[in-house]
């Protein structure tokens, strides 16, 4: 991304020569196909390929929801021979959710796993093997024929890259999205209405977009949900919220995949220029590197831990903890050092929607080196009286939320503290909490 910013920005704003003339004026990254375990935080193996022309475009391929948990490609005609009534239940699980990682994920540790386990817990249907590797571009959308037994739910669909082929079978979240059903019609104060329980609607669920190979003998799969916890909170029901999916003549829940023609993958584009990190400046010394962990953790009935792999089926509890360290950074400029962590949990009872809760730490501290930092990075530069001149601050936040049928719960807390001159401790200059209840309209 650096080079080709640097390519764009010398070309039109400073004039020099560079290959972007000779550059399609619209390209796309591909990302391959690769198991969760291979995945890796800093470099995504992919191409980029043309797609400034529409002919490099095909129609939008139709994959049908078939009774029998399959995905089949189709013209848009219910399978022959399918039942009049045919339909898949979807119960939702508590833990359904927990391998999907982080919304906006920034290392290794974040991101989604491999969605075996998810799959087990969601109502999947599944294709054949590829027969001919399959670019996707774009975002997918899922059409959906569904009915509910709660007048408020959630509908969560995923589209994953399965590869059985050798060895136990990975699962690739491609994309995903999540529907409240309650705002089916739109987003707006009078389109938002409750569902009749029992009855039968039309939804359209858009999956985020993306841009994704899937290779030839992969196998696609569609899993549904009616739970996506922690990314998205539970449904206002004491108990867990079951759905009907359609999929039979009368009935027909399709996904469609905007896809690439199959040359776009034989004729990638060439960008010659090689991955490239943009250098910290020299005022920037980081003197402890960063760090995220994510840690998913499920107990039994009698509070004892399930080891990840096993089977979730004896699970009554699970809370998932994502710790981040921004590490120590030196700013010699300002001679000052900066730190920030945050610790956020997310809890849960199988069983239970309104069990659902969460909880954010966060610190953030900016303070005058120590003696040892300034002589090590710091001594003979400007501004060395400041040494014998400490400072500091640090602003503690707690937030936690949780939900009954009517509203939700929020408890917040801030505390500042300065450093007090010659002294190893802060004092508290600003301190505060307060309580809110928001109202659970349709979420």
């Amino acid at each position: 991304f650096v080079p080709e910013c640097l390519r764009f920005w010398d070309a039109h704003l400073k004039g020099k020569a560079t290959e972007m003339e000779a550059t399609p004026p619209f390209v796309a990254f591909l990302k391959d196909g690769a198991p969760p375990s291979e995945a890796s935080a800093t470099l995504t193996a992919g191409s980029w390929v043309d797609v400034s022309s529409s002919q490099r475009f095909q129609q939008t391929q139709q994959w049908q929801l078939c009774p029998g948990a399959v995905l089949r490609q189709s013209g848009g005609t219910a399978e022959e021979g399918a039942p009049e009534d045919a339909s898949v239940l979807v119960t939702a699980n508590m833990l359904s959710g927990l391998d999907g990682g982080e919304w906006l994920c920034f290392s290794g540790d974040d991101q989604p796993l491999d969605q075996t386990l998810e799959d087990s817990l969601s109502a999947s249907w599944t294709s054949a093997p590829l027969e001919q590797p399959l670019a996707i571009l774009g975002a997918p959308q899922a059409s959906l024929i569904v009915s509910c037994d709660a007048p408020c739910g959630l509908v969560a669909v995923r589209l994953c890259d399965v590869d059985d082929r050798l060895g136990a079978p990975s699962s690739t979240l491609i994309s995903r999205g999540v529907l409240n059903l309650c705002h089916r019609e739109g987003h707006g104060a009078d389109q938002v209405k409750g569902l009749t329980p029992g009855e039968r609607y039309s939804v359209v669920v858009r999956l985020d977009a993306t841009g994704y190979k899937v290779d030839a003998g992969h196998r696609l799969r569609v899993s549904i949900s009616s739970n996506y916890w922690p990314l998205v909170w539970p449904s206002p029901s004491t108990q867990p919220v079951t759905l009907n999916v359609f999929c039979n003549t009368s009935a027909l829940s399709t996904l469609a995949l905007p896809v690439l023609t199959s040359t776009v993958l034989t004729q990638p584009v060439c960008t010659t220029v090689p991955p490239a990190f943009a250098p910290s400046p020299p005022s920037v010394v980081v003197i402890r590197k960063p760090e995220t962990e994510r840690t998913v953790t499920f107990f039994d009935e009698f509070g004892a831990k399930i080891v990840r792999n096993a089977s979730r089926a004896k699970a009554t509890r699970a809370e998932v903890i994502l710790r981040y360290d921004s590490g120590l950074t030196y700013y010699l400029d300002r001679n000052l050092v900066y730190f920030e962590e945050s610790v956020e949990g997310y809890t849960i009872v199988q069983g239970e929607p309104l069990s659902a809760r969460a909880r954010c730490q966060r610190l953030a501290m900016l303070r005058s080196p120590t003696s040892e930092e300034w002589e090590r990075y710091k001594k003979g530069g400007p501004s060395d009286s400041s040494k014998d001149q400490p400072w500091g601050a640090r602003v503690e936040c707690r937030a936690e939320m949780w939900g009954d049928e009517r509203v939700f719960h929020l408890k917040h807390s801030v505390i500042a503290f300065e450093l007090i001159p010659g002294e190893h401790f802060h004092c508290p200059v600003f301190d505060r909490e307060w309580s809110e209840e928001i109202p659970r309209d349709y979420c």
